[in-house]
């Protein structure tokens, strides 16, 4: 009996989050790339999000490694070389699940090479500029306290912004100034966080008592929106992108940035390198040492700028 694309994916998709916690997110972007790759192979390339199930009745075996270099010819041109790896990296997955469990005689994606990575140089904030974007964001009303906070947090911890988005009431230990939250693959941490965002933070806990006192139970979220509800990551990377406009900043700043500026002063500071990684939750001290070559790169960059024999 010949086994079908379709069931396969699904099959995958729940073993992504069953056995490696993957978010909901990844999920979604991993279906969409597996999708997009079977339409492709099936010969309807732009079949976009109206048509998700063009590729029903395609079976496993009717894919070859022409199809995946097909694909990637593909997307060339229209995309960044990293975000090609990205839908790469799902189509060698889904393959090389497939082979574990025997569901194919040959892995179409043995024979397709990755692809060379380019060393990008991350946007971090230096310091000053860091307390510059928090400082303009001090505010008495409700959202004022809490954007603060956030950024504080964001800064004091290096922590993911969907760990900030995730953390609880109860996940806050001030006693012992340390937050616990649950990084990739629902990994928990412990992280030290500063006084300035315990300050920040208790600022806004205590505005939220006089106007929303119900959400006081361990379980309720740290950070709320408007409708009392769990502040989302894009909301998150919109309060950045606001206050980034106030400040006339020179470069870009997500919440993603506050995270590498974090990691860039420690370094700064002397701090070792994997002191960082554990801090930053990263599985690998290689993923660790984009940081180490940012500051590399800003040592030449001053050398060029100021060294008289240049």
């Amino acid at each position: 009996m010949a086994i079908l694309f379709l069931d396969t994916m699904h099959m995958f998709l729940e073993s992504l989050s069953a056995q490696k916690g993957c978010s909901a997110h990844t999920l979604r972007a991993c279906r969409h790339n597996l999708l997009e790759f079977a339409a492709c192979a099936a010969g309807n390339a732009r079949w976009a999000n109206q048509q998700p199930n063009r590729p029903a009745h395609i079976v496993l075996n009717y894919f070859k490694a022409n199809h995946i270099r097909h694909y990637l010819g593909f997307l060339h041109g229209m995309n960044a070389k990293a975000f090609i790896a990205r839908k790469l990296l799902a189509v060698r997955s889904f393959f090389k699940y497939c082979q574990k469990n025997k569901l194919i005689d040959q892995n179409p994606a043995e024979s397709i090479r990755s692809l060379k990575q380019e060393q990008s140089v991350t946007s971090y904030l230096p310091a000053d500029e860091s307390f510059s974007l928090i400082e303009a964001m001090q505010a008495n009303d409700l959202p004022g306290l809490r954007n603060t906070a956030i950024l504080e947090t964001l800064y004091s911890t290096g922590a993911r912004v969907s760990e900030l988005s995730g953390l609880d009431i109860g996940h806050l230990d001030c006693e012992s100034e340390m937050i616990r939250v649950a990084g990739k693959a629902n990994k928990q941490r412990i992280i030290a966080i500063g006084k300035k965002a315990l300050e920040t933070i208790d600022a806004y806990r205590k505005a939220i008592a006089t106007k929303k006192p119900q959400f006081f139970s361990n379980e309720d979220p740290l950070f709320l929106n408007k409708n009392g509800k769990r502040l989302t990551t894009r909301s998150m990377a919109r309060i950045a992108e606001k206050f980034v406009r106030v400040c006339k900043l020179q470069v870009s700043v997500s919440p993603y940035a506050m995270r590498h500026s974090y990691a860039t002063h420690l370094l700064d500071a002397g701090e070792d390198l994997r002191a960082v990684q554990e801090l930053l939750g990263l599985s690998s001290l290689s993923a660790t040492q984009r940081y180490a070559y940012i500051n590399i790169y800003r040592l030449m960059e001053a050398y060029g700028k100021a060294h008289p024999g240049r």
